[in-house]
């Protein structure tokens, strides 16, 4: 069976980036290879990236028309004049209205909330409902996560009197409403450093600015709405989620507490993913559904019988939301394979009676199965009116594709990836025309098997606790910081489950000589199918993720593809497609010789001597003084055309190793395994971590050099009070100034296992006590499976 996906690895970052971030934080090299290729490539963006500080956000000063914004809310709170925020019935709109809400009422205004029917209103301003507004008596609308598109009804409300302030994120037309202010991140006028915001960010930072603060307890509500919207997980965002999952965790919001409790959410294991996959649908599903006004009671509610009654109601109106989307889906994936549509490179599947609330999600599913931006349309054939959404995929924008037809529109906004749209039934060819016009002009070629870029290829055994650990360090995930692709070559698997109500999930067993790791696949018919009629060695491709259960924890791999073969994939991380390729007969011979001297007799013979560590490179020259003899950094370009290497020293990580089998070429390798330092180290207990930092804590400024003392009187011993107090230093709980070390002012709660010393530690004591322990038999066997899981072609 051919996968699912074209498997296609990054190209390998820059050598000294990476050095420099492992040499300065002591990181796993494969973190560090992950930062630099995600743009995380000097110590100050580390920092930054690594610690996602309040104190980082922008000035939402700088935002374009803050002041005027501001000034007319804070004008209209003084005046008692009637004020409505128009939102939106998303999630991100929901948690914009409700931060808005929250914000004016806490400094005494008084304001009531509109969200927009999704079937009646549509997104953004309505023009009738503006009508309403001014009819009413408003005297200041406020919309949040809409606006830059609705003139017409912006228009009328100012020319009746009734102000408008327009906060919003999403794509700006040529010609912008006349309004009050434009609250917007890429405002033409304006050079806010972050483009990025969700509607619900935007909010938050006019909150902030309302405020004169940044409002802690508003940021749970922020966190929901930038995950849920998909926006860039970088710069502000990142701290913004980074900050507003710890306040979901605990939040004190009734209606969140019964979400929790409805869906069978623990608060403490709250990350991106139960936002993306858990809490995110329940509050989108009233807006598909209907009303979605009670989303903004739940998100703001004190009553508790009231939440527990609202999250009943988004927990029943999720489930039926699942089973139309089920059901139309059918129906359109029927439509996109049809003949007529074989070979458009886009498509637009129209039906009749189609519940137009799941139509985004359809055509999610659609653009996946296909590899085809679509547009699923809801035909009212009484009045010949369509109303649907779209999905794009990488390379093709949507938005542009359908922007060169608007005047054929309805209703129509988005951006490059999603839009939504009303249309006459006459016009739908031309904007479906339109769209392959587009796609022809633009080089957009339909990719049957989507490309998937894989981060890393590692073994089972590099599938561990502590490598996952480090790689948390790298959450929040999402948009622009993805969760770390995986693929491991050649892996067995067995007891296959399936799971779910219809057995559309899977579960099952990886396995090789030396490690076991289950893997479970959702929503995945056609994979199951295939599984369950193969046999042999398989790739895989997925993330790593923690399962808890009954108090157990343990990894699993989310799979998201998997090539069924018996043959081995290359592990060089290049540009190229990962393709099946024959598996290598020829083995290099291995000889493991443990040495505890690094003397002349170990360069004796004609060869290329690979080290790890650089001290012992410079330590080994003066033996070298024949040009057939080499020394190499194991990095190295020249460890990838010898034919014969010995390899000197001991790795720091196992990923070190690993990098240094997938890129030789050898047909002789010879092991040492030198160590003139074992680090004879263990790991502080965590009594020893809290000895230390009491004692800091409990004196207002200890002198450096006074070290040997402090290590004296807290009974430990010099290094390990060395390596505590790096720990502490990089987590943020100590600090030296002036040559003397003192408590941080700003204590944040942090693992010990976070601060990359002591994931570095943790590693390098693995690899020397595998190496130790094991006799050169066990040695030579072991090198032997990691040289299988990695040689190259």
């Amino acid at each position: 069976m051919c996968a699912k996906f074209t498997w296609k690895t990054k190209d390998r970052p820059d050598k000294t980036s990476v050095q420099s971030l492992r040499e300065t934080f002591g990181l796993d090299e494969t973190v560090a290879q992950l930062l630099v290729t995600r743009g995380i490539d000097e110590p100050k963006k580390y920092e930054n990236f690594i610690h996602p500080d309040l104190q980082n956000l922008h000035d939402p000063k700088q935002l374009f028309d803050m002041k005027p914004g501001i000034d007319r809310i804070k004008q209209g709170i003084l005046a008692n004049e009637k004020m409505v925020i128009y939102g939106d019935y998303d999630v991100d709109g929901l948690t914009s209205t409700a931060i808005m809400k929250e914000a004016i009422e806490s400094i005494g205004g008084e304001v009531e909330t509109y969200i927009p029917n999704r079937f009646d209103d549509g997104y953004g301003p309505n023009l009738q409902v503006y009508k309403y507004f001014v009819k009413q008596g408003y005297q200041l609308i406020i919309t949040v996560d809409n606006g830059v598109a609705g003139n017409e009804a912006v228009a009328y409300a100012m020319t009746h009197g009734v102000d408008v302030v327009i906060t919003d994120h999403h794509e700006l037309p040529k010609v912008l409403p006349e309004a009050t202010a434009i609250i917007h991140p890429r405002h033409p006028e304006g050079n806010y450093p972050f483009g990025d915001l969700s509607g619900a960010g935007v909010a938050f930072k006019v909150a902030c600015a309302l405020l004169e603060e940044v409002p802690t307890d508003l940021l749970d509500l922020a966190a929901l709405g930038t995950v849920a919207d998909l926006v860039s997980l970088t710069d502000e965002n990142r701290i913004i989620v980074a900050n507003g999952l710890k306040v979901l965790q605990h939040t004190e919001r009734m209606g969140l507490q019964s979400l929790y409790r409805t869906a069978g959410i623990k608060p403490e294991q709250i990350n991106e993913t139960t936002i993306g996959f858990m809490i995110g649908p329940r509050l989108n599903a009233i807006g598909r559904m209907g009303d979605a006004n009670p989303g903004v009671d739940l998100l703001t509610t004190l009553d508790p019988d009231y939440a527990d009654e609202l999250a009943k109601q988004l927990e029943q109106t999720n489930q039926e939301r699942q089973k139309l989307v089920q059901k139309i889906t059918q129906a359109a994936l029927k439509t996109a394979q049809a003949p007529e549509n074989q070979t458009a490179k886009t498509l637009v599947i129209t039906g009749e009676n189609w519940h137009e609330g799941v139509l985004g999600i359809v055509a999610s599913h659609i653009v996946e199965t296909t590899g085809k931006p679509a547009l699923i349309l809801n035909l009212n054939p009484t009045t010949n009116i369509a109303k649907g959404s779209g999905r794009s995929v990488a390379g093709f924008d949507l938005f542009a594709s359908i922007n060169q037809n608007r005047q054929l529109t309805e209703n129509f906004g988005g951006h490059q990836m999603a839009v939504g749209l009303t249309i006459k039934q006459e016009n739908i060819a031309t904007i479906h025309r339109g769209m392959e016009t587009y796609a022809t002009n633009n080089n957009f070629h339909v990719q049957t098997a989507p490309v998937k870029y894989v981060d890393l290829v590692l073994s089972l055994a590099d599938c561990n606790m502590t490598f996952f650990t480090a790689l948390q360090t790298l959450a929040p995930f999402g948009t622009n910081n993805p969760e770390p692709l995986i693929a491991i070559d050649r892996v067995h698997f067995s007891q296959l489950k399936t799971m779910g109500q219809n057995q559309q999930h899977m579960r099952l067993q990886l396995s090789d000589q030396n490690k076991k790791l289950t893997a479970v696949c959702f929503n995945a018919p056609t994979l199951i199918a295939s599984a369950q009629k193969q046999s042999g060695a398989i790739n895989v491709l997925g993330t790593l993720s923690l399962n808890e259960f009954r108090g157990q924890k343990n990894l699993q791999l989310l799979l998201q593809d998997i090539q069924f073969n018996q043959t081995t994939m290359s592990s060089e991380p290049t540009a190229n497609d990962i393709k099946p390729h024959k598996a290598v007969e020829h083995q290099p011979k291995i000889l493991v010789t443990k040495q505890t001297k690094l003397t002349a007799g170990l360069f004796s013979a004609p060869d290329l001597y690979v080290f790890f560590r650089k001290h012992y490179l410079k330590r080994s020259q003066k033996f070298i003084h024949s040009i057939d003899r080499q020394v190499a950094f194991f990095t190295d370009q020249l460890v990838t055309k010898a034919t014969s290497i010995t390899i000197i020293d001991q790795p720091e990580t196992l990923a070190q190793l690993s990098f240094l089998l997938s890129q030789q070429h050898a047909n002789k390798l010879r092991f040492t395994f030198f160590n003139a330092q074992p680090t004879n180290f263990q790991l502080p207990n965590r009594q020893k971590f809290s000895r230390v930092l009491n004692y800091v804590r409990s004196h207002s400024s200890l002198p450096v050099m006074q070290q040997q003392k402090m290590a004296a009187y807290l009974q430990v011993s010099d290094l390990e009070l060395r390596f505590i107090l790096k720990v502490f230093s990089q987590l943020g709980f100590v600090k030296i100034e002036d040559g003397a070390l003192s408590i941080s002012s700003h204590l944040k709660k942090h693992q010990l296992t976070e601060a990359p010393v002591y994931q570095s530690m943790v590693q390098r004591l693995q690899i020397e006590q595998q190496i130790d322990r094991q006799t050169n038999q066990e040695l030579l066997h072991w090198i032997n499976q990691l040289v299988s899981e990695n040689k190259q072609d």
